[in-house]
């Protein structure tokens, strides 16, 4: 029989697991490549200045982000609350990320030039963290993409 010690253990291994497979299958599955392919082509169309600043709220892997950054040369900024997520964070260096709650964002008001969120819509208890990115945002044009 399971307490509930054990049960948040196990939640803590599957999400780790979970987090490998997907860093497994974002370089090469199709659903992840359109996807990021979607979103870059998307904020494209925004035609961004070089180094502009891009926050990408529950990353995850960061793959996307990476990715972003050398099609565009943006400036990409992370956050995600996983630290499982956080271990397969690799060292590109125009790609800032940082452990944190989407309630709690931990950047100035008016200091990116997009946000993005893909496939993190499901995970949010209220609406608050969505107007917490919004605020975020700076004047200048701006993408938010949520699946799911």
């Amino acid at each position: 029989e399971l307490n509930a010690t054990d049960f948040g253990n196990l939640e803590a291994e599957m999400q780790a697991t979970e987090y490998e497979r997907l860093r497994t299958f974002e370089d090469g599955y199709w659903w992840y490549v359109a996807q990021r392919n979607n979103l870059i082509g998307e904020i494209a169309q925004l035609k961004l200045r070089p180094e502009a600043r891009v926050l990408d709220v529950g990353c995850g892997t960061g793959r996307n982000l990476i990715e972003l950054v050398r099609a565009l040369r943006v400036t990409g900024f992370g956050v995600d609350v996983s630290p499982h997520a956080a271990a397969l964070w690799n060292g590109v260096p125009e790609v800032h990320r940082c452990l944190a709650s989407l309630n709690d964002l931990p950047y100035a008001e008016g200091r990116f030039e997009v946000v993005s969120s893909v496939d993190v819509r499901d995970i949010f208890i209220q609406e608050e963290p969505i107007e917490e990115i919004v605020r975020r945002i700076y004047t200048g044009p701006s993408v938010l993409e949520f699946g799911k």
